[in-house]
């Protein structure tokens, strides 16, 4: 008996330890790596501006029949002017959607402000664009980076060599 209080109480203090010492979000993003690997990973790279947010609320039944609005539930399309594509996209419009919550990985996209935006179709052959938090998007203010690779492209002459090493470390007395 003691010793499975033991474990208990051990295992409530490691979880405790991790909750508190967390940092993460619910949606615990992995990271977009750099600009060079979101800018290839993505669907669509532009440059726009907010015009509109339009948030469709998801509601569910209640226990008497109402209809009640779930809370970090729904989706928000925000509709863009573009003022630079890289990829993706055509036209002077787009609609990207999100998710009104951080939590569930939304990004808070404020009318008005330009933002680079690395959107990605989902599901795969319906046309609609989504972003998030986990995504490179970002402030066009604060994207010199990601500006920086996207316009290089475009001065880049076709073709490409790609060289370097390749090398892999194992785990254990091994190494490669």
């Amino acid at each position: 008996m003691i010793r499975g209080s033991k474990i208990t109480i051990s295992t409530f203090a490691l979880a405790l330890f991790f909750l508190l010492c967390s940092d993460s979000f619910a949606c615990s993003c992995a990271g977009s790596g750099p600009p060079c690997q979101a800018f290839w990973q993505a669907d669509a790279v532009f440059v726009g501006q907010v015009n509109a947010k339009e948030l469709k609320a998801r509601f569910e039944k209640g226990r008497n029949g109402e209809e009640l609005r779930v809370l970090g539930g729904g989706e928000v399309r925000v509709t863009f002017t573009i003022t630079e594509a890289f990829r993706g996209t055509s036209g002077k419009e787009v609609d990207i959607f999100t998710s009104d919550s951080s939590a569930a990985c939304g990004y808070g996209f404020e009318n008005g402000g330009v933002y680079i935006v690395y959107a990605t179709e989902y599901p795969k052959g319906s046309g609609k664009l989504h972003t998030g938090i986990c995504s490179r998007t970002q402030k066009y203010s604060e994207s010199s980076p990601d500006i920086a690779f996207a316009k290089s492209l475009a001065r880049a002459t076709p073709g490409a060599v790609i060289y370097g090493a390749v090398t892999h470390i194992r785990e254990g007395a091994g190494r490669d």
